[in-house]
């Protein structure tokens, strides 16, 4: 007996035809904490060429799962200085709208040269320790390390970075669904040059081509004075905040100055600034720094056992308004 055979032809004919039937389904869309978790190196720090973990950063958990929630079309982060809401709410949804939905995304900053430096600095590094690196271009703006207003990437998705700067016209000629800016509040009055809007409010226009509830703007910034602008987003929105446990009487604490123990000893602020840090982020209560133990307690306990262990932030929540009314998050 003779087995049938098929043509050589027609089985590259086949061939084909399953490549082009694979490539033809769309992939899945994974979410920012997935896609964190999966694909960022932390390019700069501690933690350098490590993947970045939930342990790594406890609050930006709470904060990828926010935005994972669909609830959300703008996000505006603030928080202290040095505590990675730059890499979170900054960097990160840059690379991810860029990589993993493969579009355009505007990129704004109060000057073009604050433009450079966050391509230079923070954006292109963490490119670079990805996997996505095969995408930078490698001619042309952009290419080996430089910096232009637009960079085009290798998988379709570009940059078009804006800043406050300039005329009304350059930051109307470009639209997209999705703008990431950071400095804020170096960017909330009109330029000399501009007869309309503020520039944050311009720069969301660019996003007004495409319908409410597909666009996405993340706003980031350091809070600087109460009139300013991430500020007053903050204010106008949820008001989400991070809560910890007390492990003493058992309520829920947002850590401020008077709920931290253990420094007031201290006379260097630098030193109190770290505490600060170290208890706000869940990093180890003995910064060999300071060569102290720090934590916090509630008010009431601080009274009550003034004397007792300190705890370590090991648990988070994120509830939204003041009056801490809904658990969004638990750890």
């Amino acid at each position: 007996m003779v087995a049938a055979t098929i043509p050589k032809p027609t089985q590259t004919l086949l061939q084909e035809l399953e490549w082009y039937t694979r490539r033809s389904y769309a992939p899945r869309i994974r979410g920012h904490r997935d896609f964190t978790e999966s694909e960022l190196v932390i390019p700069e720090g501690r933690f350098r060429g490590s993947k970045f973990r939930r342990s790594t950063q406890p609050f930006a958990a709470l904060l990828l799962d926010e935005l994972d929630s669909g609830r959300w079309r703008r996000a505006a982060v603030t928080g202290c200085v040095q505590a990675g809401k730059s890499l979170m709410a900054f960097v990160t949804p840059v690379i991810y709208h860029l990589f993993e939905h493969r579009e355009p995304v505007i990129v704004a900053a109060p000057t073009m040269d604050i433009c450079g430096d966050k391509w230079a600095k923070e954006i292109l590094p963490a490119i670079q320790s990805s996997r996505y690196a095969r995408y930078l271009p490698r001619t042309g703006p952009g290419s080996q390390g430089g910096f232009a207003e637009e960079i085009s990437f290798r998988n379709g998705a570009l940059i078009k970075f804006m800043s406050s700067g300039g005329s009304d016209a350059k930051r109307s000629s470009f639209t997209a669904r999705v703008l990431v800016a950071t400095e804020v509040d170096k960017m909330d009055t009109a330029g000399a040059a501009s007869r309309e809007a503020d520039p944050i409010t311009q720069l969301e226009a660019r996003t007004f081509s495409y319908p409410e509830e597909e666009r996405r703007v993340y706003l980031e910034c350091t809070v600087s004075i109460p009139e300013g602008r991430i500020w007053q987003e903050y204010q106008a929105g949820s008001q989400g905040r991070i809560v910890c446990p007390c492990p003493f009487c058992g309520g829920w604490v947002t850590p401020e100055r008077e709920h931290l123990a253990g420094w007031r000893h201290l006379n260097i602020r630098p030193a109190l600034g770290a505490a600060v840090w170290q208890v706000r982020f869940g990093a180890p209560l003995k910064p060999a720094a300071l060569g102290v133990d720090v934590g916090y307690k509630t008010p009431q306990a601080l009274s009550d056992i003034d004397d007792s262990p300190l705890f370590r932030i090991e648990h988070m929540r994120l509830v939204l308004g003041y009056q801490a009314v809904q658990v969004v998050a638990g750890y």
